[in-house]
């Protein structure tokens, strides 16, 4: 598959930090640090979590990889249901 790896530094007040993932495809299930399962509708509108800083800063590095033959992890809505929440 095609990985891609995102870092990103945090801010210095330790907390948990919610990050959109933008341009994945929706189509596409990605592996997430080859723990998790996401497709790339739910990461583009739902995104993901950062686990909580240390320290006056730290980086967190997230490893997305595009797999086939995954199982959606929920139903997918439809793109009339995303542009009437939007």
């Amino acid at each position: 598959g095609t990985g891609l790896d995102f870092s990103r530094v945090t801010s210095p007040i330790p907390h948990y930090q919610h990050v959109l993932l933008h341009y994945l495809d929706p189509r596409l299930s990605y592996q997430i640090d080859n723990t998790k399962n996401a497709t790339g509708l739910e990461l583009n509108h739902a995104g993901v979590t950062l686990p909580l800083a240390h320290g006056d800063f730290s980086a967190t590095l997230m490893e997305l990889t595009a797999v086939t033959n995954l199982p959606q992890t929920t139903a997918t809505p439809t793109l009339d249901q995303i542009t009437t929440q939007s």
